[in-house]
């Protein structure tokens, strides 16, 4: 009964200052590993105060060596805060659409950065970790697995459209074009002739997946995704010229673009944080 009753008291001794302090010292930094004691709740899931602090320590690290300048401890903890939310809510989406990384795909990006052009191998990399971040290689890996599954959700889950594209100059140009495409004429080998995009005729008017706020014209994006894989090509007119667009493949479920649902969750859900931070979206809570 004694020895829980030292541990309570120390639980709140280390939660009263890991709240009440906007920069963690590194004595609260250790401490809070041992606590229970929630930084943020999203929904039914909680996001931890050793994972507040282990992330706030690798900026503060980065900050204090760079000397960057005007850049505050409030700044590094609402971007810590802001960067864990997202997580957290990736990590719910990944989880009910059954997207998962493996140790070895990080092991294999984590190599990828080691065998990188300018980097002298992994014991560069050690070094810049534990003298920049303050951050072990396995600490790295964490942080890398967070990265890719968040590529993977954004990939896999949220609607991307492959699609070509042949840009000419004029509307009789274009029609010609489609008229010979429905004749037999390949897209492929039209693009390479004809098109005058520079970034994608070489590569028959490929333009990969495309997702949504890719930067295309609204016109053009807008085609891409109205297209169904079995339609015909269709010419659509932007600023850039007349374009002839045909989809490929679609893949996703979600028609939306990964940064504007990830705003829209973070003002729609249940979110409570448990430090003080001027994030909008944040402030807004109860």
């Amino acid at each position: 009964m004694i020895v829980v009753l030292i541990y309570v008291i120390a639980m709140i001794a280390v939660g009263r200052a890991a709240y009440a302090n906007t920069a963690p010292s590194k004595t609260i930094r250790s401490l809070v590993h041992l606590f229970p004691l929630p930084a943020a709740r999203v929904d039914g899931s909680i996001v931890w105060m050793g994972q507040y602090v282990d992330r706030y320590s690798y900026i503060d690290s980065y900050v204090q060596k760079t000397a960057t300048p005007n850049f505050t401890p409030q700044q590094t903890r609402d971007q810590v805060v802001d960067y864990l939310v997202e997580t957290d809510i990736i990590g719910q989406l990944a989880h009910a659409q059954h997207v998962t990384v493996s140790s070895k795909d990080i092991d294999n990006a984590y190599q990828q950065i080691v065998n990188a052009p300018g980097v002298n191998g992994e014991q560069e990399v050690e070094k810049v970790l534990r003298e920049l971040y303050g951050m072990t290689p396995q600490e790295f890996k964490s942080l890398i697995g967070e990265q890719l599954l968040r590529e993977r959700v954004e990939q896999n889950v949220f609607l991307h459209v492959t699609s070509r594209q042949i840009l000419v100059g004029s509307e009789s140009q274009a029609n010609d074009l489609v008229n010979q495409i429905k004749n037999g004429a390949h897209f492929e080998d039209l693009a390479k002739q004809d098109s005058e995009d520079t970034n994608s005729r070489d590569k028959g008017g490929d333009l990969g997946p495309v997702g949504r706020g890719s930067g295309l014209p609204k016109e053009v994006e807008d085609a891409i995704f109205s297209l169904s894989p079995d339609a015909p090509p269709v010419v659509v007119k932007s600023d850039l010229g007349y374009h002839i667009i045909d989809t490929e493949e679609r893949k996703g479920v979600i028609d939306a673009n990964f940064a504007d649902w990830l705003k829209q969750q973070k003002q729609d859900r249940s979110i409570s944080v448990y430090l003080h931070t001027t994030l909008d979206w944040a402030t807004k809570k109860k």
